[in-house]
């Protein structure tokens, strides 16, 4: 179905994809220019989105229809003070109310691959990697088929991207400012999700080694200190997880088995990660990762756990670990590219992602959710 359509749509998706990672690996172009760009194309392609009747955003249109119907002082009370996720609505009202309906996927990917590429980045700047493994970074973090969860699931990912980035920030970069709050509360309110990334997000701070045992005792009772004023602030929100989580598992849910494949192909990736950055975490140069990296193998186990249940997994496998395992991905090739050129061997870890990455873009494209992607509907 759609077949000339989806085609063109991944024709063009691959051709963009693969024209920026040229431009990064082999041009002076500044790596952040290019990123901008790229952002804004991911932008314009996600405005011209066409979802099938079956897909998340075409049912998030309807909705969209329907609360743009109602005047904001009674949607407010029916629709927005009862909901763990109000911010996701008022958002769903205001693009409603504008008639236009590709705004939606336009500010999804904006902010979203804003946050994203940030990490990429100051990733590339604090540790100096080279541009030919930040466009191999790229091209695996965007052949799987995390665009279609971007331009389609909308709330999910930004809130998702605004608790990696504030994470970076805070563990990598070591800066905290105070919008950082908000941006956490913004996440909150969009998707029940990022309650549980940023119960991830504490734990790992906690499991730091690099931080003295003193420190981490003072943190962990600030923590359940905090933690129980959270429990009764975001009592609803909180409820509202466990009832998805129980739903999940007990559930006749949705499931994929493409995607699932997919998945598998990403665990092994980072297995193979994992084992390459031990050789380097004692490094004090990567001493501010600890933190990072520790929340992105939580994640990974999580996966592995709740295998079973496509949604969790899909969702952590397929999202939450590419996301957070970025600057250990880039770390663990340009520590492998300075050792392979040290001893002269031929033996390639870029070569060993760079097939990966190209396993899963084929998937995604012919059979996971990248194949959904098309602009237009010949008649």
């Amino acid at each position: 179905m759609f077949l000339f359509e989806r085609v063109f749509g991944i024709a063009i998706y691959s051709y963009f994809l693969l024209m920026t990672c040229i431009l990064m690996a082999y041009t002076n172009v500044k790596h952040k220019t290019i990123l901008k760009i790229y952002t804004v194309i991911l932008c314009v392609m996600g405005f011209f989105y066409l979802p099938y009747e079956t897909a998340d955003l075409y049912r998030t249109f309807e909705t969209m229809d329907w609360y743009a119907s109602i005047d904001f002082p009674q949607f407010l009370n029916d629709f927005v003070r009862t909901s763990s996720v109000p911010i996701s609505r008022i958002l769903y009202w205001l693009v409603g109310k504008s008639g236009i309906y590709g705004l939606l996927p336009v500010i999804s990917a904006f902010v979203s691959y804003s946050c994203i590429f940030y990490t990429i980045d100051k990733t590339q700047e604090i540790y100096s990697i080279s541009r030919k493994n930040v466009a191999i970074t790229l091209f695996f973090l965007m052949s799987t088929s995390m665009y279609i969860s971007v331009i389609g699931g909308i709330r999910m990912m930004m809130a998702m991207s605004l608790i990696v980035f504030c994470f970076f920030r805070e563990s990598v970069e070591q800066k905290f400012r105070w919008w950082n709050v908000l941006l956490y509360v913004t996440a909150v309110f969009m998707h029940d999700i990022a309650l549980i990334l940023v119960a991830i997000r504490f734990i790992a701070l906690v499991l730091d080694s690099k931080i003295k045992l003193v420190i981490r005792i003072v943190l962990s009772a600030f923590i359940i200190g905090v933690g129980t004023v959270m429990i009764f602030v975001f009592n609803y929100q909180i409820e509202q997880v466990f009832e998805k989580i129980v739903g999940y598992i007990t559930g006749d849910n949705y499931s994929y088995i493409w995607e699932y494949m997919i998945g598998a192909i990403i665990a092994f990736t980072y297995l193979l990660i994992v084992y390459r950055f031990k050789k380097y975490k004692n490094n004090n140069d990567y001493g501010s990762l600890k933190a990072y990296n520790i929340a992105a193998v939580i994640s990974g186990i999580l996966s592995i756990l709740f295998c079973f249940e496509f949604s969790i997994f899909y969702r952590f496998i397929g999202h939450v670990v590419p996301l957070l395992g970025m600057p250990m991905m880039m770390v663990s090739l340009q520590e492998s590219q300075n050792a392979v050129m040290a001893k002269k061997k031929q033996i390639s870890f870029q070569t060993i992602l760079l097939v990966l990455s190209i396993a899963i873009f084929a998937l995604s494209c012919t059979r996971g959710s990248l194949c959904s992607l098309k602009f237009f509907v010949l008649s």
